[in-house]
């Protein structure tokens, strides 16, 4: 199923779930079959679960009742997603900085 993603990096990523979607995964549980869709690009990649933790009610402004946030850090990818993801980054970097700095 498709999930927003939030802390993009050339690490990985996270997700960060409502409390009623009871999903559980442990730290080091790998998933061979991952897609991320980046700007209209999908990059297939392996992914591992680094962290899962639960987040408290009005920690988050979108997540009133809490929820729940699971990190995971990339183990394989083409280097050409790889390029492709360091480029969005920091093109992405880069206007963040211009904004705040306006």
């Amino acid at each position: 199923s498709k999930k927003q993603v939030h802390d993009l990096s050339l690490g990985g990523f996270a997700l960060i779930l409502p409390r009623n979607e009871k999903i559980s995964v442990k730290k080091g549980t790998a998933f061979n079959e991952c897609v991320i869709e980046v700007n209209g690009r999908k990059i297939k990649t392996k992914v591992e679960c680094v962290t899962s933790i639960t987040i408290d009610r009005y920690k988050l402004e979108s997540l009133p009742y809490g929820g729940h946030k699971i990190s995971f850090r990339f183990t394989a990818m083409s280097k050409e997603d790889r390029e492709y993801l360091a480029e969005v980054i920091t093109i992405e970097s880069i206007l963040n900085k211009q904004l705040k700095g306006a």
